[in-house]
């Protein structure tokens, strides 16, 4: 990518910053979201794009980008929500039903079971667990997704009725 593309692209700062702000609502949220879309661009922008279609590539990577970050934060409140939930929880769980989830644990995937390692039992956020994991923060939150709904699968198929505040509760107890 050369000079004048990047100078171009630096020149939509301010309008992406406040289509990042539009769709995030938070202004510390939107820098980063803006910062990482310039990656992002620089890294796949087709070549040969006149200077109005880098205009609307740039900004669809931020709305894309911003769009994606609202869900995953949703995604993450959700959850601290349910390990909030945890304590009144965990010390009433039945053993059968910690057993099962801990044998599902054991058993599950190795890339599933250390999100939810790191974020539920380690207390780390989703961005940490991602630098540490050396991945980015949506394959964390994938990752954590399919990997508390293989739980809740496990946990049926042993004959518990286990929403994510159960099974997150639970966790506390399956730790090495």
């Amino acid at each position: 990518m050369d000079a004048q593309v990047v100078e171009r692209l630096i020149g939509y700062q301010a309008e992406a910053y406040r289509l990042a702000v539009r769709i995030v609502g938070q202004s510390r949220t939107a820098e980063d979201i803006v910062q990482d879309a310039y990656v992002q661009t620089i890294q796949h922008m087709p070549q040969g794009l006149s200077p109005a279609e880098e205009r609307l590539w740039f900004l669809r990577v931020v709305a894309n980008a911003a769009k994606n970050r609202r869900k995953a934060d949703f995604r993450r409140i959700e959850r601290e929500s349910a390990m909030r939930t945890r304590e009144s929880v965990t010390g009433h769980a039945p053993e059968e039903m910690i057993l099962a989830l801990r044998r599902a644990m054991d058993e599950m995937e190795e890339q599933y079971r250390v999100a939810i390692s790191l974020c539920y039992e380690s207390g780390l956020s989703q961005r940490e667990a991602a630098r540490v994991l050396g991945i980015d923060q949506s394959s964390v939150s994938r990752h954590i997704n399919e990997g508390l709904k293989r739980l809740r699968k496990a946990l049926e198929r042993a004959g518990y009725d286990a929403g994510n505040a159960v099974v997150i509760g639970g966790l506390a107890h399956t730790s090495p």
